[in-house]
């Protein structure tokens, strides 16, 4: 597929068992993919929200499950997290900034509080080192 529409970016929807989970991606996203989306603990939410990610030009896989059964060699990092080690949630929360979406309207879509999409937009600012959440989405869209 990524001879076919080079310019397209591919992203996997795949129920392959957890066991499993962290090789597939792997070997997914070393393939040229710039998603893979779990179908079985992903929500429609958070599932749309990494397809907007992608589209953006960001790579996206649920960095908890890399790491899970293969700890020992180090965590793997997609391009968007890659210097800033945010979490899948983080990311979701990201990508909703980056459209200049409220907290209220980031916290009814992913289905958290709004206490708690304040508590991701700090982490993500402290880890990007942004001083106010515009500069956050600026510097996720230099990335």
């Amino acid at each position: 597929m990524l001879q076919a529409v080079p310019d397209v970016p591919i992203v996997i929807l795949s129920d392959v068992g957890e066991e499993h989970q962290s090789k597939t991606i792997r070997s997914i996203l070393g393939s040229g993919a710039h998603g893979f989306i779990p179908t079985r603990t992903t929500g429609i939410p958070i599932a749309i929200a990494a397809i907007r990610f992608v589209k953006a030009g960001g790579t996206f896989a649920p960095l908890d499950q890399l790491l899970t059964n293969e700890s020992a060699r180090g965590p793997i990092q997609t391009d968007a997290a890659q210097q800033t080690s945010l979490t899948s949630r983080q990311l979701a929360v990201l990508s909703h900034l980056r459209q200049g979406k409220a907290n209220k309207i980031i916290a009814y879509e992913l289905k958290m509080s709004e206490s708690t999409v304040k508590v991701h937009v700090r982490n993500i600012m402290r880890r990007m080192g942004a001083t106010n959440r515009t500069q956050a989405a600026y510097k996720a869209q230099q990335l």
